[in-house]
């Protein structure tokens, strides 16, 4: 570790410290020519050079480069926290930007099934926001209890982890809504054009596909708990529109509730 100014820069009591820190490391590091024997350690306070003893020869070795007035390098920055059941961590890249955002994104989507019923007291609305939140509990309070799988160690959340309920949840509410636009039954298909009906089926594709590889992609679950999550997305989705044609029978998903209630 060669000083990039004169060692004076350094009190007696920093000299004290550093030499203290040199001689625990010492203590406790090999040769890198694979001997068995640590390697003591010392600072020349004249020519401000850290040197390194193997096997009774002492011998000068740089190891860093430290520019004592700009300080001892930082440690690594890269740190992780939770929110939401979602990891955040620096330094945020822009792929892990859209990751994290996808992550949010249910809970912007159950928020806004909540308003838009409450606005327009829709079939779809009211059976998406159920659907959301019955399987969160589904998965949260029963599967994860049953298999107790932690998550990847790069997560920064701590509950279990299988199955993924982000995964689970928006590809049941995706495959819900495919059936609900394309199954051509008697008075169940919306009173929609061919092109609304594209569009709509367009963008649920794209708000809820990409989610499983955003869970994914920031490590708060594995490829395992992502499959699995979905594979019970894509059940209870089918499910979802067998009890919704079955209770609300001969009524789109677009017609108001309370023409279901009368």
């Amino acid at each position: 570790w060669r000083l990039s100014d004169p060692i004076s820069l350094l009190s007696k009591h920093e000299m004290k410290l550093l030499k203290f820190a040199l001689k625990m490391a010492s203590s406790s590091s090999s040769d890198p020519m694979k001997s068995s024997e640590p390697q003591p350690m010392d600072i020349d306070e004249s020519t401000g050079l850290i040197t390194a003893t193997a096997v009774g020869k002492k011998r000068e070795q740089p190891l860093y480069d430290v520019d004592l007035e700009a300080g001892i390098p930082e440690p690594s920055k890269t740190t992780a926290y939770a929110c939401f059941s979602v990891t955040i961590r620096r330094p945020v890249t822009p792929l892990s930007a859209v990751a994290v955002a996808y992550s949010f994104l249910p809970y912007l989507v159950c928020l806004s099934f909540f308003v838009w019923f409450f606005l327009r007291e829709q079939i779809y609305p009211l059976w998406g926001l159920a659907t959301f939140l019955m399987i969160s509990v589904i998965c949260e309070v029963c599967f994860k209890n049953i298999f107790k799988e932690p998550r990847p160690e790069n997560s920064a959340v701590r509950s279990y982890g299988m199955p993924s309920s982000h995964s689970a949840t928006c590809v049941a509410v995706l495959v819900w809504t495919f059936l609900e636009f394309l199954v051509p039954l008697d008075g169940i298909s919306p009173p929609l054009s061919a092109g609304a009906k594209a569009g709509i089926l367009c963008l649920t594709t794209a708000l809820m596909l990409p989610i499983p590889w955003a869970r994914w992609y920031i490590e708060d679950h594995s490829l395992k708990q992502v499959l699995v999550g979905s594979a019970l997305g894509v059940f209870f989705g089918a499910l979802g529109f067998w009890a919704r044609v079955s209770l609300l029978s001969g009524m789109p998903v677009t017609a108001p509730i309370s023409s279901a209630m009368a």
